[in-house]
């Protein structure tokens, strides 16, 4: 073999090379899959993505099959009591059912679209729709949560509404004629178990169709930085109903009892954090439309120590809700019933829901009070107790007057009665739940983009930008028309001789 270089020759160089090149080849190779990897976002196996779709698949025929069934209790329960939650219910029902055949419709979609290649990797889709089932997730799953702390705080409502219809044939038979309280009673709250299991069912499910969702998506970034726009959005609106709800409660302060069970320093509170809120999604707008990723962290932090604040002020809230409800439900103490009864004004009560406040003298048993109705401009009576129980329930009225015109106090009605003065302070604390919601999401985009992303590009402005500046405004506008223009009422009460409640 001739060699021109003289030098010895080595028979496995070729083979010690070509190894080499073989080495760096396959180091080049997954180079360019990493850096690939980073160009597209989030570049999964398709089959980590199959079995996500697979769980939503057939998890969202069972959602579908409980959305039937909830539609169905939500249904009768709406028709049967006249109560707030029951609404809420019905209208949540309606949007679960229908969020659950998009659901269904995206994961076979997806499914379909993924076992059509044989290819080890497959781009991410960027379709409307899958980003659609991202946002739709979080914000379903931020409902249930909402929905599921309001059937353990308005467990009784719905019992306490059927008590007061059976205060006479006519107003039972208005709505249920034919039917047993017991039954009825016992119907409200096992629906109230079922609904709660359901929406524990909703809050997790949700969850996962909103992360694989995500998983499918390639402009993940596209993806969060919306989700910052609804979250802010539904953030800012949350934060102004608390200003709004922390301004009206507080006209409550005149109100001794209300007082003593829902102090002051919780509405002050809530009132600060409902401010901050306001700023902070101003904050927002400016660091996702600027794209500093400093902002981010920035927020982050912040909106850490805001959300602490606010899940201990808004626990607070529900809970001394809870308390002026068994006050004037007298559930601490029988008693109290009678007497705040006596003090609220007829039409506010009757209002509620309650057929009536006062009945006939000759319906009136050991444990209700006589008393001439302050509401009728003739009534001179006090509200002290103006007659005696006598032999064979004959009532010998102790005090001077027409005996015909004392009534007695509709006992029944005393869990609406709570329920009329708590619900103001309920709706409060909602709000602030429903700002832990909103907070809650921007906090994970913002941390998504602190945090995952290695660099983050500033983002062009863009029209979406100035779009949801646009609605930011108009909630900000239709905070000022509610807060200046409608007219805030209050409870009447029967007011002492300085004009003070009692």
């Amino acid at each position: 073999m001739h060699n021109p270089s003289n030098r010895p020759i080595d028979l496995h160089s070729d083979s010690h090379s070509s190894a080499h090149n073989l080495r760096g080849s396959q180091v080049s190779a997954k180079q360019d899959l990493r850096f690939e990897y980073h160009e597209d976002g989030d570049f999964h196996y398709n089959q980590e993505r199959l079995r996500y779709i697979g769980s939503i698949k057939w998890l969202g025929i069972l959602s579908l099959l409980i959305s039937i069934a909830q539609v169905t209790l939500s249904a009768f329960y709406f028709a049967w009591y006249s109560v707030e939650i029951a609404y809420w219910l019905l209208g949540a029902s309606i949007v679960f059912f229908i969020a659950s055949i998009v659901s269904i419709y995206w994961s076979f979609q997806a499914h379909k679209s993924y076992q059509a290649t044989t290819d080890l990797f497959q781009t991410p889709v960027n379709d409307h729709l899958t980003r659609g089932v991202f946002r739709l997730g979080l914000i379903l799953s931020g409902i249930a949560a909402l929905l599921l702390i309001n059937l353990f705080m308005q467990y009784y409502y719905a019992v306490d509404f059927v008590k007061a219809q059976n205060t006479s044939d006519d107003s039972w038979n208005k709505l249920y004629e034919g039917r047993n309280e017991t039954d009825l009673a016992r119907f409200a709250k096992i629906n109230f178990i079922i609904q709660g299991f359901f929406l524990g069912f909703y809050f997790f499910f949700y969850l996962l169709v909103s992360r694989a969702a995500f998983r499918c998506l390639k402009y993940d970034t596209e993806a969060m930085t919306h989700l910052i726009f609804i979250a802010s959005l539904i953030l800012l609106s949350a934060g102004l109903a608390i200003i709004y709800s922390t301004d009206f409660v507080f006209g409550y302060e005149d109100y001794p009892q209300l007082r003593a069970n829902f102090p002051l320093w919780n509405i002050r509170g809530l009132f600060i954090i409902g401010i901050f809120l306001t700023v902070i999604c101003l904050a927002s707008f400016m660091t996702d439309h600027s794209g500093y990723r400093i902002g981010f962290f920035v927020l982050s932090i912040l909106l850490f120590f805001v959300l602490v604040a606010l899940v201990n002020f808004a626990g607070f809230a529900f809970r001394n809700t809870r308390h002026i409800y068994n006050y004037y439900s007298g559930l601490d103490n029988p008693d109290t019933c009678s007497n705040r009864m006596y003090l609220v004004d007829q039409a506010d009560l009757e209002g509620f829901g309650c057929p009536q406040k006062y009945l006939p003298a000759s319906e009136c048993t050991v444990s209700t009070q006589g008393v001439l109705p302050w509401e009728t401009p003739s009534s001179t009576a006090s509200s002290a107790l103006v007659f005696s129980q006598g032999m064979e329930d004959n009532l010998q009225f102790a005090a001077a007057g027409d005996a015909a015109d004392y009534k007695c106090l509709n006992m029944k009605c005393c869990g609406l009665l709570g329920q009329l003065y708590s619900e103001a302070f309920l709706r409060l604390a909602n709000y602030a739940f429903l700002a832990i919601i909103g907070g809650t999401l921007l906090s994970i985009g913002c941390y998504y983009f602190w945090y995952v992303l290695p660099v983050l590009p500033k983002r062009e402005k863009k029209k979406l930008d100035f779009w949801w500046l646009g609605a930011m405004g108009w909630a900000v506008l239709v905070f000022l028309v509610v807060y200046f223009v409608l007219e805030r009422k209050y409870i009447g009460e029967k007011l002492g001789s300085d004009g003070a409640h009692l």
